[in-house]
């Protein structure tokens, strides 16, 4: 168990942790070993790594060593904040690393706040960046002794939980010991609290907010022949009002955002670009090293995102166009994204986000609004007066842990599968928006069928992975939904769909409510036309064939569907499957034209309440 702080001297008023002496080094990331932040940080047992190579003991085994495997390595020391120590506190860090003649090792010392785990999931909606790091500064002494060391000040603010420490080595010289840190101090100092409401901001992670900056005074080239990223990345490094002069700039590398108070403003809309499709990295991203919702006020407008046209999109691509996470008070407006793998633009465990006025082409989804898989929320985010176009998969994800989301305004066309899917997420109003050919026969290009049943406006839990967060408070009002295709079946589809499995394989679907802990949906006021079905309140999630024997725990209940105007369904207009358990829905008032011979559908099994 990690030990209590012990209250700060009265006299020094900071402490060091020392780590070189008596300590037993392992050799394999299964060693949790940590400290703790505070005056007094204690030791638990030893240090904890994580690295990519191989670490090997010195002869002694006494100290951290890099062994010489040709690989990257990584030492990292992790700091736990005691239980009920809300204290900020100022880090100075003073290590020392000996290198072995000939090795070629050259030490980076880095810093990672609360949230720095490295996760980077490709099998769900999300990911996340937060395995970025960044290196403080780096000094060579004498000989082949490093001394690296943070020269601005570092924070730990009252909220993070967790602060990190991280020598990182290029690769080494194959054979033997590359080197080892000689020494490793780590100083905490007790800051004043900040006032009510504010961050605790500290120079590194914040630029001054009267800084100016031009992308082309510091060497980018606005006729796209030259390689523009590091000049951009210089420009972002420092952070404040960076001018984008009209242009086309080569980008070959991922840019980061690093500093709060930061605006990347295109003039003229300027075009950065990407000359090949072969990478899997982000265009433009920031650094998680802060920690969530420690980096605030950043702008980005009126560029343009390019990346050629991938071929053979696949669900494993985590490449965004714009990926920001974690960042308070986000405004991303009157930019363009074309043909990212998964994602045009991308926020994450924001709060106060506004996206208005942007224009996505391609990619897995348009854009896309969440928290993450760890429990991090995102608030307040408004998605407005946008376009969405060609997405193969979705248009607008509304995703696990988000509250209080509008979305507003949006134009959403030629989509693979479903135009809005909103899930696991709270306080979610969906009003004015056009949607227009969510089931694309030449986007969906998965005759696997896994894009069979495809929806307008999508409310669920997601698929079997976070049936205990629930989707409730949801609006939908006011949208126009127009399916202008004949009716479509996928090729593997053809021979299988029937009226008897038509919850299965008929799509597209106007307007759908499904699964367990769906909770509080209204639907009113909105137009429907076209499809196969145009209200769809379902106990089964049809995802496949197999998901008719699926045992649910619950179905969705206090459901409202008034006053919306259905027309030109082939299948149903409404239909209502309850053979779960029984759907408390109110279902009155709808206008039914142009629909088939039986228009409303209803397949109770324990009993559904339904008015019409």
């Amino acid at each position: 168990m990690l030990k209590h702080l012990i209250a700060f001297s009265a006299i020094t008023g900071f402490s060091v942790w020392n780590a070189t002496a008596g300590i037993a080094y392992y050799y394999n990331t299964a060693s949790a070993q940590t400290g703790t932040i505070g005056p007094e940080p204690q030791l638990e047992k030893a240090l904890h790594a994580q690295f990519s190579g191989v670490l090997q003991p010195t002869a002694g085994g006494e100290k951290p060593a890099f062994a010489a495997t040709g690989e990257k390595a990584r030492l990292l020391w992790k700091f736990v904040r005691a239980e009920n120590d809300h204290t900020p506190y100022s880090v100075k860090i003073d290590a020392h690393v000996y290198a072995e003649p000939g090795s070629n090792l050259t030490p980076a010392l880095s810093v990672g706040y609360d949230e720095f785990s490295g996760e980077h999931a490709t099998t769900n909606y999300f990911t996340t960046n937060d395995n970025a790091e960044i290196t403080i500064d780096t000094g060579r002494n004498d000989g082949s002794l490093w001394q690296l060391g943070n020269a601005d000040l570092l924070v730990v603010p009252p909220e993070l939980k967790e602060f990190y420490v991280i020598i990182t080595t290029p690769t080494t010289k194959n054979g033997g010991i590359a080197g080892r840190v000689e020494k490793m101090n780590v100083v905490f100092e007790k800051l004043p609290p900040p006032p009510p409401g504010e961050l605790l901001e500290c120079s590194y992670w914040a630029a001054p907010r009267n800084l100016v900056q031009n992308v082309v005074e510091l060497g980018a080239d606005p006729s796209g022949v030259k390689d523009s990223s590091k000049a951009f990345q210089q420009a972002l490094d420092r952070g404040g009002r960076i001018r984008v002069p009209s242009g086309r700039y080569r980008i070959d590398s991922q840019l980061v955002i690093r500093k709060s108070h930061t605006s990347l403003t295109g003039e003229g809309l300027p075009e950065l670009f990407r000359e090949r499709n072969d990478g899997d990295y982000t265009f433009l991203t920031n650094s998680m090293v802060p920690g969530i919702r420690q980096m605030q006020d950043i702008r980005i407008e009126n560029l343009a995102f390019t990346v050629p046209d991938w071929q053979n999109p696949h669900l494993g691509n985590p490449s965004a166009g714009i990926s920001i996470n974690g960042v308070k008070q986000l405004e991303i407006t009157g930019c363009v994204v074309k043909f990212p793998a998964h994602d045009g633009i991308r926020v994450t465990c924001g709060e106060i986000t506004r996206i208005s006025r942007c224009t996505t082409y391609g990619a897995r989804h348009g854009i896309a609004i969440g928290g993450n898989y760890r429990g991090y929320n995102a608030y307040d985010t408004q998605v407005i007066d946008n376009q969405i176009y060609g997405s193969w998969d979705t248009g607008i994800v509304v995703g696990i842990r988000t509250r209080r989301t509008l979305l507003n305004g949006n134009l959403i066309s030629r989509i693979g599968c479903h135009a809005i899917d909103i899930f696991n997420c709270m306080n979610v109003t969906v009003s004015g928006n056009i949607i227009h050919d969510w089931l694309d026969p030449v986007v969906n290009f998965y005759e696997s069928g896994n894009f069979k049943q495809t929806v307008g406006i999508f409310v669920h839990t997601d698929w079997g992975l976070l049936r205990d967060i629930p989707t409730e408070n949801i609006t939908i009002t006011g949208n126009t939904l127009v399916y202008d295709h004949d009716f479509v079946l996928l090729p593997d589809q053809q021979e299988t769909a029937s009226p008897e499995n038509a919850e299965i394989y008929f799509s597209p679907i106007g307007i759908q409510v499904t699964g367990d802990l769906v909770r509080n949906v209204t639907v009113v006021g909105n137009t429907v036309t076209g499809g196969a079905k145009g209200f769809y309140l379902s106990s089964l999630e049809p995802f496949n064939a197999e998901a008719k024997n699926e045992k649910l725990d619950g179905t969705p209940q206090f459901v409202t569907c008034v006053g919306n105007t259905f027309s030109g369904q082939k299948y149903a207009a409404i239909e209502v499957d309850s053979r779960k358990v029984p759907i408390r829905a109110r279902i009155a008032d709808n206008l039914l034209a142009d629909t088939p011979e039986k228009p409303v559908r209803i397949t109770p099994g324990a009993g559904v309440v339904v008015e019409q």
